[in-house]
């Protein structure tokens, strides 16, 4: 039974991912688009103006890759601070 559950769970995660790099690969679509060759100061506007070492542009699923690369850190960081803070205070 506890593998079933492990099961099910994994496989909602794979489909939570593919849902975020679905999702941030049309806003890589959607800020190409608006800035041109321009990029501006965003974290989503610097990877999607990122180009290879033959000059191209990166591909956008692999941008969206990335940035959740970078993203996920960040957050379980977050929580445990978060979470730290809130020990903290209820046992001072």
């Amino acid at each position: 039974m506890d593998q079933g559950v492990r099961v099910q769970g994994t496989i909602r995660v794979r489909r939570a991912r593919k849902r975020a790099e679905k999702w941030i690969s049309k806003l890589v679509t959607k800020t190409r688009k608006k800035e041109k060759r321009k990029p501006g100061n965003s974290i989503l506007s610097l990877f999607s103006f990122h180009r290879n070492l033959h000059g191209k542009l990166v591909d956008k699923r692999i941008v969206a890759v990335e940035i959740l690369n970078l993203l996920r850190p960040v957050v379980a960081l977050a929580r445990y601070i978060v979470f730290a803070a809130l020990a903290l205070q209820d046992h001072p």
